[in-house]
């Protein structure tokens, strides 16, 4: 049933599409350009830092789901470590904007 409802929707879907393609009534959507920080010194040690700290912390998240440790105990790690993954998401942004006002970075703009 679900199958058949996912074809159903892919085959309406191609339909639309193919009509507003050939008439000439599709719209291109033009997205906002990326924001790229590259560092011409190479990337600085805290950045590094941080993008190891976020696998390990994946990593540790996964061990608590797969470990067989009490679902009190696991519940409590991965809740403290997807709160960790922003703070280190958000530190992240925060050190690579701090560095491209210092003049350490440079931002680019990407073209889609």
């Amino acid at each position: 049933m679900i199958i058949a409802a996912a074809v159903g929707i892919a085959l309406i879907d191609s339909r639309l599409h193919q009509k507003y393609e050939r008439t000439g009534a599709a719209v291109r959507i033009v997205y906002p350009s990326g924001r790229h920080v590259s560092f011409p010194e190479g990337i600085p040690l805290p950045l590094r830092v941080l993008r190891i700290g976020f696998f390990v912390l994946a990593a540790v998240l996964i061990a608590l789901g797969l470990a067989p440790i009490p679902w009190s105990v696991a519940r409590i790690g991965m809740i403290g470590t997807v709160l960790s993954l922003v703070a280190v998401g958000l530190l992240h942004l925060f050190l690579e904007a701090m560095y491209v006002s210092r003049g350490k970075g440079m931002e680019i703009e990407r073209l889609n």
